[in-house]
Parts: structure tokens; C-alpha cells; sequence
């Protein structure tokens, strides 16, 4: 599973002039349930990690479950590579939760694309791009806007230093976000990551 799940950030195709270190990652100070991208696990998150192994398939890194949320770290040094959160068996109104808590710690996401992913993109310094900035990436691109997000960056992955961001925050869901349809059999995944970091420090088949 977890090269599918490194499969989901390489469709995104973002390369970026400048190189991105764990440190540089750690400084944007995004994360979740008390993990943040590029950080050393503490003491305790260790402990979590020796007491709920999860398979990992990648070399040079480990895998965890804490609770509900999945950490893939660096073995050589502990830092945390990606982080996921699966949402399952989850109604309409679970969604718009989900939803209202990731904009509540991330703020107004960068995009929203066929109303079933969310976006949100930072740069370096810790702030985020905003919808105007895409915006202007997209229309600089001329980018259709009927192709999906993934599929419009990967066309672009000579350009796509114009966007600017370090990492991605992805909301998923098998359902509509912005939909007022009565469900119970929906799904959703949130995954931090940063693709430039994985593609230059592990070796993931891009497709």
C-alpha cells in the first residue's frame, strides 16, 4: 500500500529548482495529530512506532499507525517523510466535519478540484499559495480547466517552479464535498507530503 500511496504524490509532478532538506520542511510547521513533515519523531512517537508496525515497502524508511493516522518516517534518521489519515464509513455530514477542522488548522485551501479533492499547497517560508496564485500559474500554463489538478501539473512539470510550494496537504473523498445528498457509504483520505523530497531521497517508481 504504501507505494500506491507514494504513487498519489508523483501524479502531482511538482519539481522544484531550489533543494528541499527536512529542515526546510520542519520550518513550514504543517502536520497532524502531533506530526509534523520533516521533524524527528520524539521519544514517544518512537515508542508508538515499535508498538504498531505497519509494512512498510520502500527502503530507508518505516511505517506506523498511531490511532488513526499512518507516519512513514526516514529510518535513518527518524524524520517524518509522509502522513495519512484514512476516513472510512463516513456520511455527508462527517465530510463537511472533516472539512470544517482541515480549514480550521490549514485556513482557505489553494484549490478545489471536481468537488471531491482539496488542495493546499505551501512554500518554504511557511505560507501557503493562495487561489489568485494558482490562478495566475494556471492561466500562465494555459492550463484546460477541465482536467484534474494531478494531470495538469504533470503536464507542466517544466513551468511548475512557478507555483512555488514545498508541500501538499490533499483531501480526497469518494464522494462530493460540496453536495447536499444524503449518504453513508462514503470515504475520504487526507496525505501530507512533500514530492520533491521523496523523489530525490527514495527510490519511487513515478508510475
Amino acid at each position: 500500500m504504501l507505494k500506491i500511496f507514494f504513487a498519489v504524490f508523483f501524479t502531482i509532478g511538482q519539481l522544484l529548482a531550489q533543494t528541499i532538506t527536512y529542515d526546510s520542511l520542519e520550518k513550514v510547521n504543517v502536520g497532524i495529530d502531533g506530526y509534523i513533515l520533516g521533524k524527528k519523531l520524539n521519544k514517544e512517537q518512537k515508542d508508538i512506532a515499535k508498538k504498531n508496525p505497519q509494512k512498510a515497502n520502500v527502503v530507508k524508511t518505516y511505517k506506523f499507525r498511531d490511532n488513526n493516522t499512518y507516519v512513514v518516517a526516514d529510518s535513518e534518521n527518524d524524520r517524518v517523510i509522509l502522513m495519512y489519515k484514512p476516513f472510512d464509513n463516513i456520511n455527508n455530514d462527517d465530510l463537511k466535519s472533516i472539512v470544517s477542522d482541515l480549514i480550521a488548522t490549514y485556513e482557505e485551501p489553494t484549490t478545489t478540484t471536481h468537488n471531491n479533492i482539496i488542495y493546499w499547497f505551501y512554500k518554504a517560508n511557511g505560507s501557503k499559495v493562495t487561489l489568485d496564485e494558482f490562478v495566475a500559474f494556471r492561466d500562465n500554463t494555459k492550463i484546460e480547466t477541465n482536467k484534474v489538478l494531478t494531470d495538469l501539473l504533470k503536464e507542466n512539470e517544466n513551468k511548475s517552479s512557478e507555483l512555488g510550494h514545498v508541500l501538499t496537504v490533499k483531501l480526497s473523498s469518494t464522494k462530493p464535498i460540496f453536495s447536499k445528498d444524503r449518504y453513508l457509504d462514503g470515504s475520504a483520505y487526507l496525505i501530507i507530503s512533500s514530492e520533491q523530497l521523496i523523489k530525490e531521497n527514495f527510490n519511487i517508481n513515478r508510475h
